[in-house]
């Protein structure tokens, strides 16, 4: 009778382990801007939604936060990325709209730590990307992008030299110009 005692406690034991009352949490929903310090500056949705021209001075009140990411929407406006942008800003990813049309030179200067950077479809599957300006990207530290097949140009200096993988979508059947050490 012991054993048998000793038996069903090690067995109900294994149940328990085996059995956990773990509760389910719905997944995240992804923000639009994720910061590590939230001081009241953030910009809704909609605000996103709404831009046409992202300007050097847009993004300066951010500079002294570490702004993690920003996911823009497939359905933003955004068609043009100034110069300086994203200077200096502390930004680990970025996914970039469909709607964009020109990046222009030295967007991303001095983002140090931005590791990850999409490019995202429309709903008919394109992107309006036609030009990479010159040194867009070069402050950076990616390692692997895939450039859209819609772009026309890229400019000089435009990657870091860490890059180690780039994927042309589909050949880049549009590109008429790369410049001087685009991939440097």
């Amino acid at each position: 009778t012991i054993k048998y005692i000793f038996n069903n406690y090690i067995k109900m034991k294994t149940q328990r382990r085996m059995k956990r009352h773990v509760p389910e949490f719905q997944p995240v929903e992804p923000k639009i801007i994720e910061s590590a310090n939230n001081s009241g500056n953030q910009i809704s949705e909609e605000e996103l939604k709404s831009l046409n021209i992202i300007s050097k001075s847009y993004f300066k009140k951010y500079r002294k936060n570490y702004v993690y990411e920003i996911n823009f929407s497939i359905y933003s406006n955004v068609d043009q990325i100034k110069y300086g942008s994203f200077c200096f800003l502390h930004l680990y990813s970025i996914i970039i709209p469909p709607s964009l049309f020109i990046l222009f030179p030295r967007a991303f200067k001095g983002c140090y730590y931005l590791y990850q950077i999409q490019f995202i479809k429309n709903i008919s599957n394109q992107s309006m990307l036609k030009y990479i300006c010159d040194e867009a990207f070069s402050d950076t530290k990616i390692s692997s992008i895939i450039i859209p097949d819609s772009v026309k140009e890229i400019g000089s200096l435009c990657y870091p030299s860490c890059i180690f993988k780039i994927d042309l979508e589909n050949g880049l059947p549009e590109l008429e110009k790369i410049g001087d050490a685009a991939f440097s």
